[in-house]
């Protein structure tokens, strides 16, 4: 069966996307210091190729922009959060081929 992100926004193909990023979080201090990229590309290769997916929330920016600079790219419509109905998700993929380890 599907994640729910997959069935809510009606776009993807969710066997594509086996791996998910997901819930990731840094304190305040340990922002903008780029940690969240350098966690991000070591925890990458462990997909060793195969397609990912992220959902964030639509207000989240910051992380939108970071999804965009590893190659993730927004799928489908945002739908509504089922733990916060007024925040909006956004399900974002990464191809297989461009999730292929770098080193």
């Amino acid at each position: 069966m599907a994640p729910r992100c997959f069935r809510k926004q009606r776009a993807a193909r969710p066997r594509q996307y086996p791996y998910e990023l997901g819930w990731i979080y840094l304190q305040e201090k340990h922002r903008k210091k780029g940690q969240m990229t350098r966690l991000i590309e070591e925890v990458m290769p462990l997909a060793k190729g195969a397609g990912m997916f992220a959902t964030t929330r639509s207000a989240n920016t910051i992380m939108q922009e970071m999804l965009a600079q590893l190659d993730f790219q927004a799928d489908g419509e945002a739908y509504p959060s089922t733990l916060q109905p007024e925040e909006t998700l956004q399900l974002f993929l990464l191809n297989a081929q461009e999730a292929e380890p770098t080193g």
